[in-house]
């Protein structure tokens, strides 16, 4: 090697020389200057022609920030030395796993298997790890994959892991309540796990572990249920505004109208709204009660409350009519089929997936 090369050599910043100085395929660790993680690094030689004025073979050093106390990938940084300059790239705001991850299945596209075909995204892509990982392996490759891949760079921050796991949980979520609504033999092997004596004991703590369904404005379900001595609630929850809100259940299987020309609610549903009513008045008597503000946990102040109550999945035109005019008698009282909280958390799922 000449002076020029030297010079040139001298030119680069520690790290390049450092990197160009390592051995391929040898693992390299630093520690953090506070202790608090390590550097782990590997070196690959590149497939560029050689330089042949400085007669260095181009390298790229790949290092990963591991940190002790989370146990985990926080950094992934690529340089790139040529003997004259480095070109770096960090990706340090997205998990440095899941990009090793994406590197690795991206190796094993099959580019025979999908050329000239188009891929469709599936709304159920995401809860099956299988289909996840043939999805991931073959869109990059794709053009209608690529251009929804810069729709996702835009928004990195929100596809973490957990984030992909809640997802597949809600999916799953949906699909078991929809089973649930539709499968009797399912809804009572449910029933007989739980080892509940009430039907309306398998849907309330089907609620209490997947208050999402419940709607976005529902913060927590509340451990507390009695408004009083002659009044408890099935899910007490605090609302958005930190207020007390109330969700009333009853069955699927509830009867909703009466078998009349004119949509008519039955005894059973009048008799449910007669006791949200009495639960909405027990609880404003207690807003000024400092001990059950206390044992609740939430303020309360004009509570309203949700009758989840029957289905609407066969209903005319004319029965939504009345459905709608029956909910504006109401004050503080709203009515929902347990088709309509099943729609309902299909829409959340649907907008979550297009974030």
């Amino acid at each position: 090697m000449g002076t020029n090369d030297f010079g040139s050599f001298a030119n680069l910043s520690l790290s390049g020389q450092i990197t160009s100085n390592r051995k391929e395929g040898k693992i390299y660790v630093a520690d953090f200057k506070n202790n608090t993680g390590k550097y782990i690094s590997s070196v690959f030689d590149s497939d560029n022609p050689v330089d042949v004025v400085l007669q260095i073979s181009p390298k790229v050093n790949v290092r990963i920030s591991y940190i002790f106390e989370k146990n985990d990938i926080r950094g992934l940084q690529l340089i790139k030395t040529n003997g004259r300059s480095e070109e770096k790239m960090t990706l340090s705001s997205f998990d440095g796993k899941n990009i090793l991850a994406l590197l690795q299945l991206f190796s094993q596209i099959d580019l025979n298997g999908i050329a000239n075909e188009s891929i469709v995204l599936h709304k159920n892509i995401i809860k099956n790890p299988e289909e996840l990982v043939k999805f991931l392996n073959t869109i990059a490759t794709d053009p209608q994959g690529k251009e929804k891949l810069r729709e996702v760079s835009k928004n990195l921050g929100l596809l973490t892991p957990s984030f992909i796991s809640e997802i597949a949980r809600r999916k799953n979520n949906a699909v078991d309540m929809e089973r649930m609504i539709n499968d009797n033999d399912y809804f009572y092997s449910l029933k007989s796990y739980l080892k509940v004596g009430k039907d309306e004991e398998v849907w309330q703590q089907f609620f209490e572990e997947n208050d999402w369904i419940l709607g976005s404005d529902i913060v927590e379900i509340l451990d507390y249920r009695g408004l009083d001595e002659h009044n408890k609630t099935d899910l007490p929850v605090k609302s958005l505004d930190g207020f007390l809100d109330i969700i009333e259940l009853k069955l699927p299987s509830s009867s909703f109208w009466n078998a009349c020309i004119i949509p008519i609610p039955t005894a059973g549903l009048t008799k449910a709204t007669m006791q949200c009513a009495r639960y909405l008045q027990a609880a404003e008597k207690k807003q000024n009660d400092k001990d059950k503000i206390k044992e609740l946990g939430c303020d309360i102040l004009k509570p309203r409350i949700t009758l989840i109550y029957g289905r609407s999945n066969n209903w005319s035109d004319e029965k939504w009519e009345h459905f709608r005019l029956l909910n504006s008698l109401y004050h503080n009282i709203n009515i929902m089929t347990y088709d309509l909280v099943l729609k309902r958390a299909k829409r959340i799922l649907d907008f979550s997936t297009k974030i």
